[in-house]
């Protein structure tokens, strides 16, 4: 069981573990402000293992910095999530009618009975939520007139993953090849599969990070399978050796927003948020910072560098 620890016992454990936290006046306010758990996370424990005297000022920029990052990350997931959804109600609206009763008809797909199972399960969430009779569904006062596009906007990533997997192949390779570009030669299926490995791997980071997992130490079962990224990236990008080590960690979301973005727009302002970000805290607190932070988040020194060649090579 957890001792409890006053303020100043807790300085004492960081200097206990390697941190130089005694002699700082800020380091009080800073538990009260993020807590003791949210400063020793458990990369910065993996950190103090092999080093020591670490300035408690490098360990707080490193928080800090993680929590920036998910925050932005979570702005792209949140973009491609949205992408997605609106290439798919496009699609099943223009496929099936933009009615309630013709894009939820069972019937109408490929796989009727688990395509059954997940509309149930989803109008049934809207019902318990009472979603209908709020915005933005509200507007309708016949909820068969309320679009797939709106209605597919509030179902939770989750339940749409689980709906995405069942409709018809055609449809989502349709999506595949929207969503995947067309400069690198690369099977239909392979695209498929890669789309939806992404979504996953996506939804993973949401989850985790919404219940307290750390950006730097974030890592996942939702593996995208090497190939599929070897034909699309080249091996400056990621090689095999490094995608062992790096394949369920934060490196590999930062490609897949530019691997399943095809909009230039939004690649272009990912990369310039991700660099300014980056930067701003290289400026402030110096090099020591940089080493520690790809030290503990995994992604490459060289990581600018990276991200434009797939950027480039791809769009």
């Amino acid at each position: 069981m957890p001792n409890f620890l006053t303020y100043e016992q807790q300085v004492t454990k960081l200097e206990q573990l390697g941190i130089v936290a005694a002699s700082t006046s800020d380091v009080i306010p800073a538990i009260k402000f993020h807590g003791y758990d949210k400063i020793v996370t458990d990369y910065i424990k993996t950190l103090t293992e092999t080093e020591t005297n670490i300035p408690f000022r490098t360990v707080e920029s490193l928080v800090l910095f993680d929590f920036d990052l998910q925050t932005l990350l979570f702005k792209y997931i949140i973009q491609s999530e949205t992408t997605l959804k609106t290439l798919f109600s496009h699609k099943i609206g223009h496929k099936f009618g933009i009615k309630k009763s013709e894009y939820l008809n069972h019937n109408k797909y490929q796989n009727p009975k688990p395509v059954e199972r997940r509309i149930e399960f989803i109008n049934n969430k809207f019902v318990k939520r009472k979603s209908f009779s709020k915005d933005p569904f509200a507007k309708y006062t016949d909820e068969e007139n309320i679009p797939p596009w709106l209605y597919f906007s509030q179902v939770d990533l989750g339940d749409f993953i689980n709906f995405y997997s069942e409709i018809d192949i055609d449809i989502k390779q349709d999506i595949a090849k929207d969503l995947i570009t067309q400069k690198k030669a690369m099977l239909i299926s392979d695209k498929n599969e890669l789309v939806i490995s992404s979504i996953k791997f996506m939804h993973s980071f949401r989850n985790k990070i919404a219940h307290g997992q750390h950006c730097f130490s974030f890592n996942t079962n939702k593996n995208i399978k090497f190939d599929n990224i070897a034909a699309l990236a080249s091996s400056e990008v990621i090689s095999s050796t490094e995608y062992s080590k790096l394949n369920e960690r934060i490196y590999i979301l930062l490609l897949l927003v530019i691997i399943i973005n095809p909009y230039k727009l939004i690649r272009d302002n990912f990369i310039s948020d991700i660099n300014i970000l980056y930067d701003s805290y290289h400026n402030k607190f110096g090099n020591e910072f940089i080493q520690y932070f790809h030290s503990v988040s995994g992604i490459p020194t060289d990581y600018k560098y990276r991200l434009d060649v797939l950027n480039r090579s791809l769009w």
